[in-house]
């Protein structure tokens, strides 16, 4: 995908794009998670008492279908979203690196709002706060039953 070529050419861009995404199914999963029953004494562990006492806790998700896309997101389209640009020194296909859970989620919101769909983030300035919104239609990242 080279976004030299599209422009001002927002359709040619989506149908681009919607190009690289593959349809999922939806289905039903058995989650699991297993939670420590000791107390830890001490924050950097050394006085813990890490044990095998564990509790786990299982829970059935139900997942709806949805598209994903094939391969992670490029420095290009990264750049192209965030910045409305390629900068020079950055490499079509190479994934981008080094961004942060809320640059993630911010990237998934400008490029809902290009796209004329709806932001799936509410981001606030501490990552605590921030909601999703699972009505939404915009990109979001893929949750842990997906």
């Amino acid at each position: 995908m080279t976004i030299k070529k599209y422009g001002s050419d927002r359709e040619q861009f989506i149908n681009d794009l919607m190009k690289l995404m593959v349809p999922v199914k939806g289905g039903t999963i058995e989650l699991r998670d297993y939670i420590n029953m000791n107390k830890w004494l001490s924050s950097d562990y050394s006085l813990s008492d890490p044990g095998s006492i564990k509790k786990v806790i299982t829970w059935t998700e139900t997942i709806g279908p949805f598209h994903v896309m094939k391969y992670p997101v490029t420095q290009h389209l990264y750049h192209f979203v965030m910045h409305n640009e390629v900068e020079p020194y950055v490499y079509n296909n190479l994934p981008i690196t080094d961004v942060s859970w809320i640059d993630s989620l911010a990237f998934c919101n400008e490029l809902s709002r290009i796209l004329g769909r709806t932001e799936c983030y509410t981001i606030t300035n501490e990552s605590e706060n921030t909601t999703y919104n699972k009505e939404a239609n915009g990109f979001r990242l893929l949750s842990d039953a997906e």
